[in-house]
């Protein structure tokens, strides 16, 4: 929880599995998801900053698979301002949080469920 000066507080709730964050938020994630899934079956950009979605055009078995024949770190930390000043730093298991879907040629693909708030 955090005090917002004026008395009000405010209180860190991430809406699991999905993580909505504002522009700047979003935009720094996307540069860490990037780095962690670094694979040429990669398209150039895992998240689609216009859209404000994240996904690999890969089922989430062949994704998992790779990270464990690989031996690859899928780790996300995030640090967030707490109470006095003090960050907090959220460690997120990305390969945990893979999601299976479709394409629209219904493909699967695998889906991170953080978004860009204030996209349509």
């Amino acid at each position: 929880m955090k005090d917002l000066n004026n008395g009000q507080k405010a209180i860190f709730d991430p809406s699991y599995p999905f993580i909505y964050m504002g522009e700047a938020d979003f935009l720094a994630f996307a540069g860490k998801a990037k780095t962690i899934w670094p694979t040429a079956f990669l398209t150039d950009n895992v998240c689609e900053i216009k859209q404000g979605t994240c996904f690999i055009e890969r089922s989430c078995d062949a994704v998992r698979e790779e990270q464990q024949n690989d031996n690859l770190d899928y780790t996300f930390k995030l640090s967030v301002n707490g109470d006095n000043d003090v960050d907090t730093v959220l460690t997120i298991d990305m390969a945990s949080m893979l999601m299976t879907a479709k394409d629209e040629n219904k493909t699967e693909i695998c889906v991170l469920p953080f978004y860009q708030l204030n996209k349509d």
